[in-house]
C-alpha cells in the first residue's frame, strides 16, 4: 500500500481549491446577468455575454447545484450569494406556478419561451434544490 507525504496531500488540496476557484470565478465573471437577473444564456468565444439570449433550465439549475455544493465545501460567501441568486431566479421564473415543474427555457426577460417540461431539467432542479 502506497503512503503519501502530508506535504504532497496539502499541495494537492491547495491545487484543487485553486482550480475550483478559477472555474467558479469564470462563471461569476462571465455569466452573471446584471441586466436581466440570473445568468446569461449564452457567451461567445470571446467571453462576451449575450444579454438577449434565451436562458435554459438545465444551465441555471446546474449553476445552482454547482455554487451550492461549492459553498458547502468551502463556506465561501460569494458562492452562497450566487447559489441564492440562482435559486431565487429559478423559483421566481422557471417554476410553472400553475402546473408545477420547470419550464425548459425562458426569454432573456424571464418570460416563458419553451414551456414543455423535461425530466432532465427537473432532475437538475432537484439536485440544485437539495444541495
Amino acid at each position: 500500500m502506497q503512503t503519501f507525504d502530508k506535504a504532497i496531500l496539502q499541495a494537492y488540496k491547495a491545487e484543487v481549491a485553486k482550480e475550483l476557484d478559477d472555474i467558479l470565478s469564470y462563471w461569476i465573471n462571465h455569466t452573471f446577468d446584471k441586466q436581466n437577473g440570473g445568468f446569461v444564456g449564452q457567451i461567445n468565444e470571446l467571453n462576451m455575454a449575450d444579454f438577449y439570449a434565451p436562458k435554459g433550465a438545465v444551465l441555471n439549475c446546474r449553476i445552482l447545484w454547482s455554487f451550492s455544493e461549492a459553498y458547502l465545501q468551502t463556506k465561501n460567501q460569494q458562492y452562497f450569494y450566487l447559489a441564492t441568486t440562482a435559486f431565487t431566479y429559478i423559483k421566481n421564473n422557471f417554476v410553472d406556478k400553475t402546473y408545477g415543474g420547470v419550464y425548459w427555457s425562458l426569454h432573456a426577460n424571464a418570460t416563458p419561451l419553451e414551456t414543455k417540461k423535461q425530466i432532465y431539467a427537473l432532475a437538475f432542479a432537484i439536485y440544485g434544490c437539495v444541495a
